[in-house]
């Protein structure tokens, strides 16, 4: 099964962006305990992605991969700046996008 949606990324630090794409919920933050934030100076997404239903009894796994983009508000032009792939299921719902 193959489904698309878009996760809205946060602007700011402590805000969440989210996204219900087929079965599942995902959501979307600004990591500050990531080292990459202070080393290299770039933010880490911090991806989540669990069942809707959220039953303990169903074993799950999914793969997802996406692309971060920005839209330009005056000219409404697109920028990709990085590419992520992860594996998520029951006992890995989170991923550090970089």
């Amino acid at each position: 099964m193959t489904d698309k949606g878009t996760i809205v990324l946060p602007k700011f630090h402590g805000t969440w962006g989210e996204a219900d794409i087929g079965e599942f919920e995902w959501t979307s933050r600004m990591c500050s305990s990531c080292r990459s934030n202070v080393s290299s100076g770039q933010n880490c997404q911090l991806i989540s992605c669990f069942q809707k239903t959220g039953s303990r009894t169903i074993l799950w796994s999914c793969s997802a991969a996406g692309t971060f983009f920005m839209t330009n508000p005056s000219t409404a032009k697109q920028s990709v700046f990085n590419f992520w792939n992860g594996s998520f299921g029951n006992q890995c719902t989170e991923f550090h996008a970089r």
